[in-house]
C-alpha cells in the first residue's frame, strides 16, 4: 500500500453543509433570503439610477452613496445565489477555485463597505465642523481619490487570505460547515497549523475595521463637540439630523461584525446554525437596509426619487 506521505493529496471541490438541521423549513428560509436579495438589488439599483439621473444629486456625498450601493449589490451577488442553489437543489459541491474567489470578494466587499462608512463620517465632520470650507474640501476629485485608495487597501489586504487558504492541505476533510465559503470555516478544514492565518485575520481585522471605527468615533466626537457649541437647539437638532441615517447604519454594521466575531469565538456555546444564519443575514440585511434608510432619512433623495419615478409614470407626481 502506498504511503500517504509519498504523494501530494489535493481536492478539486468542497462540499457546503448549510442547514442539515432543517428539512422543509429551509425552503421558507430561502424565501426570506430571496426577498432580502431582491430588495437589496432593486433598492440599490434605484438609488444609483436616481443619483446619476437627477442633476441635484450629482454631488460628492451622493456619489459616495452610489459607491456603497454598488458594493452592497456585489456582496449580495457574490454570496447569496450559491446559498439559494444549495437550499433549493442540494447543489452542495463548489469548485475550490470558485470557493477561494468567493472568499476573496466577500472579504473585499465588507472591507470596502467599512472604508466607505469612514469616508462618509469624514464628510459629515467637514459639513458640520467646517461648513464654509466644505465645497473646497469635499470635491468630486477628493472623493474619487479617497475611494480609490480605500478600494486598493481592501483588495490588497484581502488577497493573502484566499492565497493562504489555497496552499493548505485538505486531504482529511473537505466539507464546509457553512452555506458559503466563509474564511475560517474553510481554513479549519485543514489539519495544518492555522496560526499564520489566524494572526493575519486578526491583523487585517484590526487594521481595517479597528482603524476605520476609531476614526469614525473620533469624527463623531468632534461633531458632537461642535454641535454642543451651537447657541440654538434647533440648529443643533438640524445638524445632528444630517448624521442620523449614517449613524444608524454604522451602528448596525459594526454591531453585526462584533456579534459575528463573538459567535466565532464562542462556537461551542453558540449553535452552529445560529452562527451560519447570522453570517448570511450579515450579507443581506445591511445591503437591503442601507438604501432604504438613506432614502427615508434624506429629504433630497426622497424628492429626487419621487421626481424620477414620476417621469417614468411609476409614481405620478401630484399636480398642484
Amino acid at each position: 500500500m502506498e504511503s500517504s506521505n509519498s504523494s501530494v493529496c489535493s481536492v478539486s471541490e468542497f462540499y457546503l453543509i448549510c442547514f442539515p438541521e432543517l428539512n422543509s423549513g429551509r425552503y421558507v428560509l430561502s424565501i426570506c433570503f430571496v426577498v432580502l436579495m431582491l430588495s437589496s438589488l432593486v433598492a440599490n439599483s434605484l438609488l444609483m439610477t436616481t443619483v446619476f439621473a437627477v442633476q441635484v444629486l450629482q454631488e460628492p456625498i451622493y456619489y459616495l452613496l452610489s459607491m456603497l450601493a454598488a458594493v452592497d449589490m456585489l456582496l449580495c451577488v457574490v454570496s447569496t445565489p450559491k446559498t439559494l442553489a444549495l437550499l433549493w437543489f442540494d447543489a452542495i459541491a463548489v469548485d475550490t477555485h470558485t470557493c477561494f474567489a468567493q472568499m476573496y470578494f466577500i472579504y473585499s466587499c465588507v472591507s470596502m463597505e467599512s472604508a466607505l462608512f469612514l469616508i462618509l463620517a469624514f464628510d459629515r465632520y467637514i459639513s458640520i465642523c467646517h461648513p464654509l470650507r466644505y465645497p473646497s474640501i469635499i470635491t468630486t476629485g477628493i472623493v474619487i481619490k479617497a475611494a480609490a485608495f480605500m478600494l486598493g487597501r481592501s483588495l490588497i489586504l484581502s488577497l493573502p487570505l484566499p492565497l493562504l487558504a489555497a496552499f493548505r492541505n485538505y486531504c482529511s476533510r473537505n466539507s464546509i460547515a457553512h452555506c458559503y465559503c466563509e474564511t475560517w470555516a474553510v481554513v479549519t478544514l485543514s489539519a495544518a497549523d492555522s496560526t499564520i492565518v489566524s494572526l493575519y485575520m486578526l491583523a487585517v481585522t484590526s487594521v481595517v475595521y479597528g482603524t476605520d471605527l476609531l476614526f469614525i468615533i473620533f469624527s463623531y466626537y468632534m461633531i458632537i463637540q461642535a454641535v454642543l457649541r451651537l447657541d440654538s437647539s434647533g440648529a443643533a437638532l438640524k445638524a445632528l439630523s444630517t448624521c442620523s441615517s449614517h449613524l444608524i447604519l454604522i451602528l448596525f454594521f459594526y454591531s453585526t461584525i462584533f456579534t459575528i466575531l463573538v459567535s466565532n469565538q464562542s462556537s461551542h456555546s453558540v449553535p452552529r446554525h445560529v452562527h451560519v444564519l447570522l453570517s448570511i443575514l450579515y450579507h443581506l440585511v445591511p445591503p437591503a437596509l442601507n438604501p432604504i434608510v438613506y432614502a427615508i432619512r434624506t429629504k433630497e433623495i426622497r424628492q429626487a426619487l419621487r421626481k424620477l419615478l414620476g417621469k417614468i409614470k411609476v409614481f405620478p407626481i401630484v399636480q398642484r
